[in-house]
């Protein structure tokens, strides 16, 4: 089987395993985590509050790793990076990138899950 771009196939299936109910679950939770933690992001870049803006996308990256989408986490890790050096300029390509990984991210895990029931 050929896996979504964006999946860690050992971290996948180990919470596939847990059952389609669950999995169910976790992609929902993902997807309203995700959108809101990622409007966050662009507001505390917007307001330059570079603290806050690690913070949450270290929280963000964190749920990410859980569900093996390990392209976003290295993603939201550039971006912790980015802002405790109060780069401005990668800041703003980072965040304007964020929209795409998300739905990328939710594709993958939905695309994943339906090839199990397979």
């Amino acid at each position: 089987m050929s896996l979504p771009k964006l999946l860690n196939e050992e971290v996948t299936v180990s919470r596939y395993e847990l059952g389609l109910d669950f999995f169910n679950e976790y992609i929902e939770v993902f997807t309203s985590e995700a959108q809101q933690t990622c409007s966050e992001l662009a507001e505390l870049f917007e307001a330059a509050n570079y603290e806050q803006l690690v913070r949450r996308a270290h929280d963000l990256k964190g749920l990410c790793f859980n569900l093996g989408l390990e392209r976003f986490a290295a993603h939201l890790k550039s971006m912790e990076n980015l802002g405790k050096a109060s780069d401005r300029e990668g800041l703003s390509t980072a965040v304007a990138a964020l929209e795409d990984l998300k739905t990328e991210a939710v594709a993958a895990l939905i695309a994943y899950r339906d090839a199990q029931a397979d």
